[in-house]
Formats: C-alpha cells, sequence, structure tokens
C-alpha cells in the first residue's frame, strides 16, 4: 500500500495485524504492531489487543511488559476487554502474580474476568490456585458459563485431581445447560480414568457409550461409529442428564 502512496491509517495496521494473528503469524502481528507506533499512529483499544494477544501466543513477556506501559500512558487501562487481555498476556507469559495482582484491581469483575484469571492458572497446572478461584468466583455471584469449566476440567484431568474434579461434578450435575456440551462431560470420563478409579460415579454403560464412539470416531470407523450409535438409542434417552445426543450425531455426521 505504501508503494501505491495509499496512506495506512489505523483501521488499515488493525486490519493487517489482525490477519497475521489470526493466521497464527504472532511475530509479524508484534512487528506491524511496533511499526505502527513508529509511524506515529495513536494507540487505541483494537490495536492493543492484537498486540497483547501475540505477546500471549509467544510467551514474549518483555514485549508484553512494553504495550502495559503504552496501555497506561495512553489511559487506555480502563477498558474492560484490554484489563482482561492484559491478565491474560501475564498468566500466558506465565507470570501468574502479576495477573492476579491485575486482576485484584478490577473492580467489577464479569465472567469473562473471571475465566481469563481461572483459565490463566489452569493453563499450568496450577489445581489449588485454580479451584480457590473457582471458589471465589462463586461466592462473588458471578455464574460460571460453559467457558468457566471447560478451562477447569482438563487440568483436573490432566494432574488427575480427583477431589477438585468431583466438586466440578457436583456443580455440573446441579446446574442447568450444561447437559448439551459433550466436551465436559468426557472431560469428566477422562479424569475418573487418568485417578485410576473405576468410575462408580458413571454408569458402565455410559462410559463404554462415549469412549467406544471416540474410538471408532478416531479411527475413522465412521459405518461402526453410526451403528454402535443407533444400537444405543435407548441408552441416549436414559442419560439425558450426562450429555446431549444431539451433540454426538452432529459430530457423527459432520464425518459423512
Amino acid at each position: 500500500m505504501r508503494a501505491t502512496g495509499a496512506e495506512m491509517d489505523i483501521i488499515t495496521w488493525n486490519t493487517i495485524a489482525g490477519g497475521c494473528l489470526k493466521t497464527g503469524n504472532f511475530i509479524g502481528a508484534l512487528k506491524l504492531f511496533s511499526q505502527m507506533r513508529s509511524c506515529g499512529i495513536q494507540l487505541e483499544p483494537v490495536a492493543t489487543l492484537i498486540g497483547l494477544g501475540a505477546c500471549s501466543h509467544t510467551g514474549l513477556l518483555k514485549n508484553g511488559k512494553e504495550i502495559h506501559g503504552l496501555v497506561i500512558r495512553s489511559h487506555l487501562d480502563h477498558f474492560d476487554n484490554v484489563r482482561n487481555a492484559l491478565i491474560n498476556m501475564y498468566a500466558r507469559c506465565k507470570a501468574l502474580k502479576q495477573a492476579h495482582i491485575l486482576f485484584q484491581f478490577v473492580d467489577s469483575k464479569t465472567v469473562i474476568t473471571w475465566n481469563t484469571i481461572i483459565s490463566g492458572f489452569a493453563h499450568w497446572d496450577r489445581s489449588e490456585e485454580t479451584s480457590f478461584l473457582f471458589r471465589e468466583m462463586l461466592l462473588s455471584g458471578v455464574e460460571p458459563n460453559y467457558i468457566t469449566i471447560a478451562g477447569i476440567l482438563p487440568l483436573c484431568a490432566r494432574v488427575a485431581n480427583l477431589q477438585h474434579g468431583k466438586e466440578f461434578h457436583c456443580y455440573l450435575t446441579r446446574r442447568e445447560g450444561f447437559e448439551e456440551h459433550l466436551l465436559l462431560w468426557n472431560s469428566l470420563v477422562d479424569m475418573y480414568a487418568r485417578s485410576g478409579k473405576n468410575m462408580c460415579q458413571f454408569d458402565e454403560t455410559f462410559c463404554f457409550f462415549c469412549h467406544g464412539l471416540q474410538v471408532l470416531e478416531s479411527k475413522g470407523t465412521l459405518r461402526e461409529s453410526i451403528s454402535v450409535f443407533k444400537g444405543y438409542s435407548c441408552v441416549i434417552a436414559s442419560f439425558q442428564g450426562y450429555f446431549a445426543s444431539r451433540a454426538r450425531l452432529l459430530c457423527i455426521l459432520s464425518k459423512l
């Protein structure tokens, strides 16, 4: 665009840098962010999110801190999305202490703010802190959503923390709206399996059905997968509280 004499405004910079970020070219996004600043373009929230997002994916804490300084000098730290992006950047760069300090300074914490700090600690397998933050979230009156639980359960499976996993399992069974998210229930099965237990919390048929479909699908044996799905239609009706048949059906149909 410079060769044609076209002016590079903030929208153009954000479009190109954002494209780099979406396609996984995080270093390219950071370079464009730096070039934009050197051209005297005033920093604004969208560009800030792009720069912080690139730092989060690359783990470049030094660059993230520099952007944090720019945020403060540009008076952008009052935007909720910018504060959440800063918390995420520090957490993903393993600067968990700084992430938690920023989190504590947020007065009105939304579910996105809670999800950001919880997923940050869960990303680094900090199960105790993650569980503590989840309890704090409940006490604050903010209702967890699918993103909250989806960020925690894989952690319980990785570290085979059965005690905390049971707490989240109990929470899921007492709340409506989670039954259609099959990933959550498969994560629970995985957690119980890795803990060395016999998964008595789940019916034997349900476990066989879930894992049977997973194995068949992973091997690409579509015909057998559909056959198992049809054969267990009665089981689907029996376990509506554990998973949504529609979700699994869509998973199978997507392979046709």
